[in-house]
């Protein structure tokens, strides 16, 4: 199987990831990946980064290191129910949205 994109990233601007969103897109690029989503938890968890960081995610290319960039969340399912943080008007402006389990063991 051929990994082509990476759908569900933290960068580190959540505090328990390592890297810069310029090196997540080289190492993707050194992967072969076509695309790269950048899915920091939504400021319904507790180590989001500010809301002015999603904001801003307008400001980003689209493409580096020849990897396909998308920008978004990461939200946090709770039973049936999902949360992100963010009002319907701001998830429309994201490229992606991605929603997971975050729940201690």
């Amino acid at each position: 199987m051929q990994i082509i994109a990476d759908l569900h990233t933290h960068t580190l601007s959540a505090t328990h990831a390592f890297n810069t969103l310029d090196e997540m897109a080289a190492k993707a690029a050194a992967l072969g990946y076509a695309a790269l989503a950048i899915t920091d938890h939504g400021p319904a968890m507790p180590d989001a980064p500010h809301m002015w960081h999603f904001a801003n995610q307008t400001a980003l290319p689209l493409v580096l290191h020849g990897v396909a960039m998308m920008y978004g969340v990461g939200g946090q399912c709770d039973g049936h129910k999902r949360r992100t943080g963010f009002c319907q008007s701001r998830l429309r402006a994201l490229d992606w949205v991605v929603a997971s389990i975050h729940s201690p063991c």
